[in-house]
This record gives structure tokens, C-alpha cells and sequence, in this order.
């Protein structure tokens, strides 16, 4: 259903796996992108919610 907004497709895919390396903890992957001057608006997550794939820690 997200794919129904126009230029969704455009958008570049989130790597998780390599964020969770780099990062750790990216339940606030926001704040990462922007303390490194990007945007999470850039970014398609496919499949879960980032919420999701975190609370393997929880």
C-alpha cells in the first residue's frame, strides 16, 4: 500500500543490518541520519518497523 505514493520507489532502501553494526541501537536511526546530515525522508524501510527490529535487545 506505501508503494501507492508517488515516487516512493525512488527512495533509497535503509540497510538495517549495516546500520545495527555501525550503530548498535537504531530505535532512533532519526537522530543518527541527522547528527550526520541526512534525513530519514530519504530512506524506504521494507518488511518491519524499525521498532520491530530492535527489540531483540528488549
Amino acid at each position: 500500500m506505501v508503494s501507492r505514493f508517488e515516487r516512493y520507489g525512488d527512495l533509497a532502501e535503509l540497510d538495517r543490518d549495516l546500520c545495527r553494526t555501525r550503530y548498535g541501537d537504531i530505535r532512533r536511526i532519526d537522530r543518527i541520519l541527522e547528527a550526520e546530515g541526512d534525513t530519514v525522508n530519504r530512506y524506504r524501510v521494507r518488511g518491519t518497523s524499525l521498532d520491530r527490529c530492535t527489540n531483540d535487545a528488549s
